[in-house]
């Protein structure tokens, strides 16, 4: 608070004869805001890409829900190694490396039903922010890219409301002007899966259920031109369960919950705190016969940000001074059973960051930004810190802006599960002695040619990662049972790389509009267990190409497509199958070494907008999407089982369930 209290001193001492000389600039600045978000996709030269949610939600479908971060996996350098997969990888990293926020507090897992779709309301954000490789001194304590969800903060002067009724869900948002200086927005979604996809949830010989919902509140008190509160809160619950054939039963339920109060102020020096609160719960429940096993994890986190900037120098130099301190609870995945195992004690922490970052403008083609961030982490028995220099330069040529940039990035929680697809159950776990933070040196390159008054413009990014502390879980599921059970001993860490390059190219305007990316990325690393051999990584996607095409017929249609290939992720081959006590054994060759076939896959979208004539204010709007619309068989997963009726180990694999899956949906604009 030390830190906080100075920085509030500084802004009051230095803005309190400045209020007239900004009105001015804040009129030019809120134009140039207007006119980029008339764009699906705008780009900055730094490669931080912004995406309006609200824009999109006429465009491609899955299952009737128009999913922010779906649209992320359209853009090169973001993927992810399964249909089924919980996580988004940028450039490489792991899930776990990607930083998802909501207005400056962490979600740690946003997603339904298995990473089908996310837990976020398309229409109660505005903007999705991705950055990949380049980042600001006050970068959270990650590896890979970032992900910011901005939620609706216009000031509103009547009543507004969005309403989808889709095939797997409804939702609801309304924004209410409370006065004149409150706006309230309100969001809330249900599923009712069953009804129409209940083909989703056959599993072998069970029967399955499944059911969510999730709830956004955001409110925006302006009680002055230059000061504003914004308070937001969201909460989820998904319940997932199984009843097998006999006595088996499987349930599965998660929750996000997450708040945050931010107090932000604009003039000459801009001032913004944020204190917060996230958490997310996992817990798993089988029942057999005569046993219980519950296998339960969490994460929950508080904390306050503050950050300060202030141009110096004539406006050509901004200083910019910040910092954070949060405290963490963790309970890492256990087992309670009437056999074995036992449950993790919640371990807690504190992690603290103060950061320093000039951007100075040394001509009218070249700026240079320099930073640094000391981080910090203390656990019950330990303390760890470091120090993450930035630099980036920034400079004009040939009628492109080009910006190289270096930095050194850590990260102090680790996470472990049983599935390299992301599932809720995977939790998270501190540093120790035994597992290191995790470090990145980055380099990157990125290029931003614009053309035709920035309606079409060509993005180019190479990067080279050299990390090191990377933490690989060798157990399995077994191993949870024994009562001296300690995750850290079955975890592994080594080090690798990850380079490659994105290219992608995009029209904003006229009626045929939409984007085109390549990524070519190589993700190794070499773990003392494995050998002296660099190996794949899960999440390398050596060729990776996306093609989003929109034609609008008149103001009435609007046709869209996406075709998305990959090449095949890397798999542990097995090289022998064998039974012992009617149980199937595997013998498996070299980590990831072999690779599933490439994946690839085209969808498409029509959507149908009527505005009455006697209601105005009033915007209909029918979509129908069709997913993978040639019916492409993409494996999932290769396994063995045994068919008693023939009494042999028969091969197997899953197909994708994205086949020619068609869903209409209804939203209501007024």
């Amino acid at each position: 608070m030390a830190f906080a209290a100075l920085a509030f001193l500084l802004f009051s001492v230095v803005d309190a004869n400045a209020q007239n000389d900004t009105i001015i600039e804040r009129d030019v600045d809120e134009i140039v805001i207007k006119a980029e978000k008339k764009h699906n996709i705008s780009v900055n030269s730094e490669g931080r890409i912004t995406l309006s949610a609200q824009q999109m939600t006429n465009t491609l479908r899955v299952l009737g829900e128009a999913d922010p971060l779906k649209f992320v996996l359209m853009l090169p350098g973001a993927g992810t190694s399964s249909d089924y997969a919980s996580g988004i990888s940028v450039q490489g990293c792991d899930y776990s490396q990607t930083y998802i926020g909501l207005s400056g507090a962490p979600v740690f897992f946003p997603y339904h039903l298995f990473g089908i779709f996310s837990v976020c309301n398309p229409t109660h954000f505005s903007d999705v922010i991705f950055e990949k490789s380049i980042h600001t001194a006050d970068f959270e304590n990650r590896l890979g890219g970032m992900i910011e969800l901005v939620p609706r903060q216009k000031k509103l002067k009547r009543l507004t409301g969005d309403f989808n009724f889709g095939m797997l869900a409804t939702s609801l948002t309304m924004g209410v002007p409370c006065g004149k200086k409150l706006s309230v927005y309100a969001s809330a979604r249900v599923s009712y899966i069953p009804l129409f996809y209940s083909s989703l949830l056959r599993s072998g010989e069970g029967v399955a259920s499944y059911s969510f919902q999730d709830a956004n509140l955001t409110a925006v008190y302006r009680y002055n031109f230059y000061n504003k509160l914004v308070f937001n809160a969201f909460y989820d619950n998904d319940d997932f369960g199984i009843q097998e054939t006999g006595s088996v039963a499987l349930n599965l339920d998660w929750q996000n919950y997450v708040s945050s109060l931010t107090w932000e102020h604009e003039g000459k020096a801009d001032f913004k705190m944020c204190a917060f609160y996230s958490g997310f719960r996992s817990a798993l429940n089988i029942s057999m016969a005569k046993n219980k096993i519950d296998v339960p994890s969490q994460i929950y986190t508080s904390g306050i940000k503050f950050h300060l900037s202030r141009p110096l120098v004539e406006d050509r130099t901004v200083i910019r001074l910040g910092g954070s301190l949060a405290a963490y609870g963790l309970q890492p995945q256990g087992v309670e059973s009437d056999f074995g195992g036992r449950l993790n004690p919640d371990t807690h922490s504190m992690e603290h960051n103060v950061f320093a970052q000039a951007d100075h403008k040394l001509t009218q083609k070249i700026s240079i930004v320099v930073g640094a961030k000391f981080s910090g982490f203390k656990t019950e028995n330990d303390y760890f810190c470091g120090l993450s220099p930035v630099l980036t330069l920034n400079f004009n040529a040939l009628g492109c802006e080009y910006s190289a940039h270096y930095s050194i990035y850590r990260q102090y929680l680790h996470q472990i599960g049983f599935s390299d697809v992301g599932l809720s159950t995977n939790s998270w776990i501190e540093v120790s002695k035994k597992i290191k933070p995790q470090t990145s040196s980055s380099v990157s390159l990125s290029c931003l040619r614009n053309m035709s008054g920035g309606d079409i413009c060509v993005q180019a990014e190479a990067y080279y990662k050299k990390v090191d502390s990377q933490s690989e879980f060798f157990g399995n599921i077994f191993d949870l049972f024994s009562k001296n059970y300690a995750a850290e001993n079955y975890i592994e860490t080594g080090n690798g790389y990850n380079a490659g390059i994105d290219v992608m190219i995009k029209k904003s305007a006229g009626k045929f509009y939409g984007s085109a990316g390549y990524a070519f990325g190589v993700a190794r690393r070499k773990f003392q267990k494995l050998g002296d051999t660099y190996l794949p990584s899960s999440n390398e996607v050596l060729h990776n190409v996306k093609l989003n095409l929109n034609y609008r017929i008149g103001r009435k249609w609007l046709l869209s497509s996406l075709f998305n290939y990959a090449s095949g992720r890397p798999v542990t081959p097995i090289k022998y199958v064998y039974m012992i006590t009617e149980k199937i054994i595997a013998e498996y060759g070299q980590h990831n070494s072999s690779r599933l076939s490439d994946y690839h896959r085209l969808d498409f979208s029509v959507s149908y907008q009527l505005q009455g004539k006697k209601h105005a204010g009033l915007l209909h709007t029918i979509n129908l999407t069709i997913i993978n619309v040639y019916g492409k068989e993409n494996t999932e997963l290769r396994y063995y089982k045994f068919d008693m009726d023939v009494n042999k180990i028969k091969y197997r694999e899953k197909n994708s369930l994205f086949r020619f899956m068609p869903s209409l949906s209804y939203s209501l604009h007024f």
